[in-house]
């Protein structure tokens, strides 16, 4: 019976390592979590509501107070109770201007707030620092008292006063927190209506810092690590808030503002959330109360609130795996007497086959097959054996075809001494005569060498592995600073032995391009060649680098020589292509690359071209310029392998 060695190992391990461990681990480690989660949640729930209620009783004794302070003023219902005119139109204009011009030295605006109502408001903020502004209108909403110069002198017009005045009725007033331009504060605002002989007489603001309010409240904690907040019932954040910053809506806010009481949730941004509603009575002091719904939230991101259970969690995993380490020890153990002889056995006889003896071959006979029955390894060592047979054969046919060749080389390295020596020596002898029949003979003969030897050359091509003309890129980071100053190293002989000057600009912003090293280097090399070729002696070659507007750059390699012609121009990039002797420019002895096939500029147009870029050249008698442009990045991502072009 044959039973995989793959099932074997799965069964076994499964059976005493993976079952155990993953049951302890999720147990561990989700449950232990949401417990975890639980209990914090809960714990910023009771907290939530502790700080709702802060609010609340501080809400209501600022609201007391203010009643307290001004209604019970022996001065300011009477004083307000003579303002019993309302102003036309005309004269409210006159004064809304004078107010927005700040001018304090106006009687008219000396008069509102150089009264005793002023005075004792001015006091009652400097007894109470959250406060930043108080006023009180009459019952026409024209201003009569103020702490200090407001935005508007008329504010009947506004809608915290018509609530606060409610008809004559009178209602304590919270409108929206908002910024005070006067104050120029984030404030709460409470609104309350003042009487004398049971009838509105005025209405006063009073506006409290947002900021020192809420500190000065004890609502947040200042030793818990939670982000505490005060939010609306749309979910807008309403404290901390910056000055002037737009406000901010927490995520999934549509299910929690239809609840009135507190809670916790974990949000979509994993952020443990507890929140509290801070409830306001309907009456004080017999009053109607109109005042937001708020929310005090406070939240923790729950990774925060894992630490402690995640550190917990990596002792289990240690200790986990070193249970599984002991298992996989005795496992080893009980696989080694059934399989690792025989993994051994094909380890030395792969050995033994690296090392050339392709005899060699694994022993598959063994007693325990006929208990165990047939597996894979049992399997792998046949195949291997077939394996190394086939080897052989091709081994020793390689060694009859490498044998063939050899020979033939010989023959034809043999044969190209003869076409090759009289070649050379013809048109020697050729020279010293004038007979035109030796001529066309000697010359027919020439012709018939020629192409024996091309014929000998092609029959040795044959022999060879044919190699693609590349079309791959293998892609790297190119510094071509580097690559300048490497093909600038690579010619300077050649510079120096024709008293020429190389110079070489890289601009500072010269990016780090993403492209073939060699290919590029092949294209930076054949262009600084060119110019040394066509470039007279004592001449100069210009070579600049810099980047383009459009992920690109430039490369640009200027010589001397005499220029190219128009007409050769649109074929200097074709293969095979020269439009002359290179050297005669040279005035000295070295010939640098004198004979050339015509390939280089080949090169570089289809290594360009294969990155996905362009050149060009433009020529004059004074010398030619090329113009090289690559993206820097390729235009599709090559894998590890190479990419196609």
């Amino acid at each position: 019976m044959r039973v995989p060695i793959r099932s074997k190992l799965a069964v076994l391990l499964i059976a005493v390592a993976v079952i155990p461990l993953a049951v302890a681990l999720m147990v561990l480690v989700v449950q232990g979590r949401q417990v975890h989660t639980n209990l914090i949640g809960q714990s910023y729930q009771s907290v939530a509501g502790a700080g709702a209620t802060s609010i609340r009783v501080s809400l209501l004794a600022d609201m007391e107070k203010a009643l307290l302070e001004l209604q019970d003023d022996p001065h300011a219902p009477e004083e307000l109770a003579a303002y019993n005119k309302a102003l036309s139109p005309l004269e409210l204009d006159e004064l809304d201007a004078i107010w927005d011009k700040g001018d304090k030295k106006d009687s008219r605006v000396s008069k509102v707030l150089d009264n005793h109502t002023s005075e004792h408001l001015r006091t009652l903020i400097a007894n109470m620092p959250e406060i930043a502004e108080i006023f009180v209108t009459d019952r026409f909403g024209q201003l009569v008292a103020s702490s200090q110069m407001t935005t508007d002198f008329y504010q009947a017009d506004e809608l915290w006063w018509q609530q606060a005045f409610k008809d004559g009725k009178g209602c304590v007033f919270v409108p929206p927190v908002s910024y005070d331009d006067s104050a120029e504060v984030w404030s709460i605002d409470i609104c309350v209506p003042l009487f004398l002989d049971d009838r509105i007489v005025g209405v006063a603001k009073i506006v409290l810092k947002l900021t020192d309010w809420i500190r000065n409240s004890g609502a947040f904690p200042k030793t818990t690590t939670a982000q505490g907040m005060l939010v609306e019932k749309d979910g807008y954040v309403i404290y901390p808030l910056r000055r002037r910053a737009p406000r901010r809506q927490l995520l999934d806010w549509a299910d929690i503002s239809r609840m009135n009481e507190a809670g916790w949730r974990l949000t979509s941004d994993k952020m443990v959330q507890a929140y509290a509603p801070v409830a306001l009575p309907d009456q004080l002091r017999g009053l109607p109360v109109l005042a937001p719904q708020w929310m005090l939230v406070l939240q923790v991101p729950r990774s925060l609130v894992l630490a402690k259970i995640n550190r917990l969690t990596r002792w289990a995993i240690a200790l986990g795996s070193g249970v599984i380490v002991m298992i996989f020890i005795v496992g080893l153990y009980l696989v080694d007497r059934s399989i690792g002889v025989r993994v051994r056995r094909l380890e030395l006889a792969a050995e033994q086959v690296a090392g050339g003896d392709l005899s060699h071959r694994v022993d598959t006979k063994r007693w325990i097959r006929h208990v165990m029955g047939r597996d894979e390894l049992d399997d792998l060592a046949d195949e291997f054996n077939r394996m190394v047979d086939g080897v052989e054969t091709s081994h020793r046919e390689l060694e009859e075809a490498n044998e063939m060749k050899t020979n033939f080389i010989k023959v034809a390295g043999h044969e190209l001494r003869t076409p090759v020596s009289y070649i050379l020596t013809l048109p020697k002898l050729m020279a010293d005569t004038d007979d035109v029949e030796k001529l066309k003979g000697g010359m027919a003969m020439m012709e018939a060498k020629a192409q024996r030897l091309n014929d000998i050359i092609q029959a040795m091509f044959k022999l060879m592995p044919a190699k693609e003309y590349s079309d791959y890129l293998n892609l790297a980071d190119v510094n071509l600073t580097d690559v300048l100053e490497d093909v600038y190293n690579d010619v300077q002989p050649f510079i120096e032995e024709r008293h020429q000057t190389l110079v070489i600009e890289p601009s500072g912003d010269l990016p780090i391009i993403t492209a073939d090293p060699g290919k590029i280097r092949d294209v930076i090399e054949n262009l600084v060649g060119n110019a040394i070729k066509f470039t007279p002696d004592g001449g100069m070659i210009h070579v600049t680098a810099g980047r383009q507007l459009g992920e690109m750059v430039v490369i640009t390699v200027v010589d001397q020589g005499r220029g190219i012609p128009a007409e050769d121009i649109e074929n200097i990039f074709n293969p095979f292509f020269s439009t002359g002797n290179i050297m005669r420019h040279s005035s000295g002895a070295i010939g640098y690359q004198k004979r050339g096939m015509g390939l280089g500029l080949a090169v570089v147009k289809h290594f360009t071209e294969m990155h996905g870029g362009t050149v060009h050249v433009t020529s004059e008698d004074t010398g030619s310029t090329f113009v090289v442009t690559l993206p820097i990045k390729p235009p599709r991502p090559d894998d590890a392998e190479g990419n196609k072009a």
